[in-house]
């Protein structure tokens, strides 16, 4: 993977739910950074499992973002690894509209039409797929913006590394994506 070329696509956007919560000592190696993926590499999380996902598949080189990160208007992540509370909030429409039209202005500043969109779990796909949430993103993604689902890569998934792979291949196989 470290020889791999690197590109921006902007036609295949993953969306996960959250900011997960970091240990002291990454949010110490990341201090000062300008730019970082929101999900870092660490040995303490499951978020190798997603890049190694994406390696050979139309997911890779990505724009990678979360759909939770809106509060009262401005961009505030909520980290946080326990992800019941958020996917309570999910389901009440005013919060889902608010993270769903941040999603929204994020897509057009990057002038994203026309994306697939990859839901990174049950949660976040039944969100993006609510009849508000998808209006909106193809009113300013496009109509032909499409909203898929692959399994979370999160250790509660309770798959090896290499089994999460051929899951996810085997998902975008099934939506024919791959």
């Amino acid at each position: 993977l470290d020889k791999a070329p690197w590109e921006l696509r902007r036609d295949v956007i993953p969306v996960a739910m959250n900011f997960g919560e970091r240990t002291h000592e990454i949010r110490k190696a990341v201090k000062g950074t300008g730019f970082f993926c929101f999900h870092e590499e660490s040995g303490r999380t499951s978020d190798p499992r997603i890049r190694d996902a994406c390696w050979q598949t139309p997911m890779w080189g990505a724009y990678m973002t979360d759909l939770v990160k809106i509060q009262n208007g401005k961009v505030a992540p909520i980290a946080q690894s326990n992800s019941k509370p958020i996917a309570d909030n999910l389901r009440r429409p005013e919060f889902r509209n608010e993270q769903v039209a941040g999603l929204c202005k994020e897509l057009t500043i990057l002038g994203i039409s026309s994306p697939t969109i990859i839901a990174l779990g049950n949660v976040v796909h039944a969100a993006l797929t609510s009849k508000e949430s998808l209006a909106m993103l193809r009113d300013v993604c496009g109509v032909d913006t499409q909203i898929l689902r692959i399994r979370h890569y999160s250790q509660v998934a309770g798959l090896s590394r290499e089994n999460y792979v051929a899951k996810v291949r085997e998902q975008l196989k099934d939506q024919s994506f791959m």
